[in-house]
């Protein structure tokens, strides 16, 4: 075939195919980061309202979970360069879920208000 009857980008489109399976790992990865990022914002409102918690305990636990997550977007970029990519998920992914957990599961504090433990439980989700 001459120079004339290639299609332009077609080594493009062959190079992505073969790198499909790359492609879909990565592309499921960032998925699940993001819908397990996004589920804390969903999560806490519902969770306090369900334990009866006055508006300014989910107001305040929404409100250190986005701090931390601010806090720590410095950090993570230090550690992405110091350990490596797969290594930061999987310490992002774990603090996470342990901050969902506490916040979801764990009560301390008085009797009448357990909303010490769903406010941490918000901080630490947050620096996940």
């Amino acid at each position: 075939t001459s120079a004339r009857d290639k299609i332009p980008g077609e080594s493009m489109f062959r190079s992505l195919y073969g790198m499909r399976a790359v492609l879909a790992l990565a592309a499921s990865v960032i998925f699940a980061l993001g819908f397990f990022r996004e589920s804390r914002k969903f999560l806490m409102p519902v969770v306090g309202q369900q334990r009866q918690y006055s508006v300014v305990a989910i107001g305040s636990a929404v409100s250190v979970s986005f701090f931390g997550d601010t806090m720590m977007i410095p950090v993570a970029g230090v550690l992405l360069d110091k350990i490596g990519r797969w290594r930061t998920i999987g310490v992002s992914v774990a603090v996470m879920a342990l901050g969902i957990y506490i916040f979801c599961n764990v009560s301390w504090g008085h009797a009448t208000d357990m909303s010490s433990s769903y406010v941490f439980g918000g901080f630490v989700a947050g620096v996940g």
